[in-house]
């Protein structure tokens, strides 16, 4: 038998690590999920089920806000402010059709929470857009490796938690889960939040959203 030589494996230069060592969380995503997570579990333990509805209603309005704030922007045509981001992924720009949208389902998800008291319909509105819709933006639509993009999805999931928390919680006797029982809430959210995914694999081709370019930054080899 012939000796086969052995093929030497390539060297990957120091500067440009594996996909797995360029995993990182933006520390805004740290410092959001935090404090709403705190301020979630402070709130159940002072007022139970109605502090965590009060956190919802700060969160949900804090999001309608932001998007009139876009709405404004673009329709001023201003351009969106650049953030100095830390995650390893971008997300993509989002067009007038997609914050019209997200805000009117914010506001209904209000409505239906203060003037009808309905936490079971306000919170698969919630999770529908925030979990399974959100879900395909941050795997699909951001310009990072999977791996990477699921690192963006702290915040979402801080916030599909509390929606959960504040179903499940309300009382068996009330009339927020609509008589359903604490596990036919559950099953429902579940169901909305695969029809937010589904929704969503729909809805944001249609709106022209596109996943935006990675940015491939390259640092020139040495010769040895």
């Amino acid at each position: 038998l012939k000796h086969q030589p052995k093929t030497a494996r390539p060297i990957l230069p120091a500067s440009i690590p594996p996909p797995w060592f360029r995993m990182r969380v933006a520390l805004m995503d740290v410092i959001f999920a935090t404090a709403l997570s705190t301020g979630s579990i402070i709130a159940f333990i002072s007022s139970q089920h109605s502090g965590l509805v009060q956190v919802t209603y700060i969160i949900v309005a804090i999001m309608a806000l932001y998007d009139m704030t876009m709405l404004s922007r673009i329709a001023r045509r201003q351009a969106p402010e650049k953030s100095d981001a830390t995650s390893s992924a971008e997300a993509p720009e989002f067009p007038f059709e997609w914050y019209l949208l997200t805000l009117i389902v914010e506001l209904l998800a209000i409505i239906s929470l203060f003037f009808f008291g309905s936490t079971l319909l306000s919170g698969m509105l919630l999770v529908a857009l925030f979990g399974g819709c959100g879900l395909i933006i941050h795997l699909f639509y951001y310009n990072g490796s999977l791996v990477e993009n699921m690192t963006t999805l702290l915040p979402e999931a801080s916030m599909v938690l509390l929606f959960i928390f504040m179903v499940i919680t309300a009382p068996a006797d009330g009339n927020g889960n609509m008589g359903k029982t604490r596990f036919d809430a559950l099953c429902w959210l579940v169901i909305s939040f695969g029809f937010g995914a589904a929704a969503g694999g729909v809805i944001l081709p249609l709106i022209r959203i596109t996943r935006k370019e990675a940015d491939c930054e390259t640092a020139p080899i040495n010769p040895a």
